[in-house]
């Protein structure tokens, strides 16, 4: 997803961001609403979401997965269900996948730091430094509404320091 673009000029870095953001939901919006038909059995999600989080819980993350992916295919308009998916890849080392299902939490709920932390987290493992970088400033700056954690706010500075030292 590194798109080679470099931001050399601070005051132009938000306009810079904002619009690789929107180009980012764009490329998502339209597999959203393909998904986002009417649920399946919104019960029967949110029991698979139920069975996710014990087996997440007792570590058994695989297991977790299948079921927090079955709950997000059954009501694919819930981020939360994405968010959980998303962890379970990442838990397992699938970092691409991790990034689209955090991609997707993050197109639903535009909001969520914890999400755009998650996804800036996918970049660098994946050697997307600029982008990381991106995403961990989005969850920054999610971080000044109030649902969010502040935990998320030194983590995403915390991992932006350190993609800065191993690049220069």
């Amino acid at each position: 997803m590194d798109s080679g673009v470099v931001m050399t000029d601070p005051k132009t870095e938000e306009q810079t961001f904002d619009e690789r953001a929107a180009r980012i939901l764009a490329r998502l919006l339209p597999e959203l609403r393909a998904q986002s038909g009417p649920s399946v059995d919104p019960a029967a999600a949110a029991r698979r979401y139920a069975d996710g989080l014990d087996a997440f819980d007792a570590g058994r993350y695989a297991e977790a997965g299948e079921a927090f992916g079955d709950a997000a295919a059954m009501t694919p308009g819930l981020p939360h269900y994405h968010f959980s998916f998303g962890l379970c890849l990442q838990q397992c080392g699938f970092v691409r996948e991790a990034a689209e299902q955090f991609g997707t939490a993050l197109a639903l709920d535009a909001t969520d730091a914890a999400a755009a932390f998650r996804l800036g987290e996918c970049f660098y493992a994946q050697g997307f430094h600029d982008d990381a970088c991106e995403a961990l400033r989005m969850a920054v700056r999610l971080c000044e509404l109030p649902h969010n954690s502040g935990d998320v706010r030194v983590d995403a500075e915390a991992l932006i320091d350190r993609i800065v030292r191993e690049t220069r």
